[in-house]
């Protein structure tokens, strides 16, 4: 149940922009996004972007650099604005996350490889926002990461092969934080 509110809330920005009001002229409000945290949307450490288009319409996508245990990743959400004033904000958001899956090798001794899967998420919470001045914003974003599935981990050894689930708690469901700073363009 949890997951299919999740999907209906990221699918959300797609059925209002369809029924938006066409004389309504609202200057949307593209930003850049770099965030570091530990499970957030796009993984330890990514790069994203969105464009604000109205209070509950922002979508958004991040870009991971494959930071952590399950490689490089593509998160695609919306943003939903709470509460604003000149200098803080409050966000709701929620995020579909793929990672790529990784492949590590041993670069000193040949034979050794573990390979990770593709796995996937949905990722939801919350950002406390402080604006620095009217295009930079700094972040605390707090939620919950919800595993979609735990991706099979191969590992190789010139005395054999051997598959299993990962049992890293990073796939699983659990708490997530960091930080993001926000350059409005």
């Amino acid at each position: 149940m949890v997951r299919l509110l999740m999907f209906l809330f990221l699918l959300a920005p797609f059925g209002v922009c369809g029924q938006s009001d066409s004389t309504m002229h609202h200057r949307a409000k593209p930003w850049v996004q770099f965030v570091l945290g530990s499970r957030l949307p796009g993984g330890f450490f990514g790069i994203g972007g969105g464009v604000e288009l109205g209070r509950a319409v922002n979508p958004a996508v991040v870009f991971g650099l494959g930071g952590g245990p399950d490689g490089a990743t593509v998160a695609v959400g919306n943003e939903v604005r709470v509460w604003r004033t000149q200098r803080i904000g409050v966000q709701a958001w929620g995020y579909w996350n793929h990672a790529f899956g990784r492949l590590e090798e041993d670069e000193f001794v040949s034979g050794y490889r573990t390979t990770t899967e593709a796995s996937s998420s949905i990722k939801a919470g919350a950002s406390f926002l402080v604006h620095a001045d009217p295009s930079l914003s700094f972040a605390l974003r707090a939620g919950y990461s919800w595993a979609l599935d735990v991706p099979t981990v191969t590992v190789e050894r010139p005395s054999g092969t051997a598959s299993a689930p990962s049992d890293d708690p990073y796939f699983g469901d659990g708490y997530l934080l960091g930080v993001t700073a926000m350059i409005w363009l």
